[in-house]
């Protein structure tokens, strides 16, 4: 139920990536991207991000060493063993850039309404 749950959601994203780039391709984009509100979206997901992996390792590192092997071996087992067809191994891997990417241009979307920059015209 949770696969299905991020499916749709990285779904999604990529949904609204194919869309922003519809609106930038077009001559009258609207979008008020500023390099401040770039900055700081690569700035706040890269603290989310390092803290996250920060907090998995220490949860690592608590079981100590036998334990953190124990777990890698099943891991190995249950996933790495076995061979896997290269088809949907590159779709999980489209979907997931697809989402980082519409996760970071909803983040850049958000903070660029917090800070606007100049509003972009349209070629003429």
């Amino acid at each position: 139920m949770v696969q299905l749950l991020l499916l749709v959601i990285l779904g999604g994203l990529i949904v609204f990536v194919v869309m922003q780039a519809g609106v930038v391709a077009r001559a009258g984009t609207t979008l008020r991207s500023s390099a401040v509100g770039r900055g700081l979206a690569v700035l706040i997901i890269g603290i989310v991000l390092g803290v996250a992996v920060n907090r998995i390792y220490s949860r690592e590192r608590s079981g100590g060493k036998e334990l953190y092997l124990k777990k890698e071996a099943a891991r190995f087992d249950k996933y790495v063993d076995k061979p896997h067809p290269v088809v949907p191994d590159a779709v999980v891997g489209l979907l997931v850039v697809g989402g980082s990417v519409g996760a970071y241009e909803l983040v850049v979307l958000g903070i660029s309404s917090l800070f606007p920059g100049p509003k972009r015209q349209g070629a003429a």
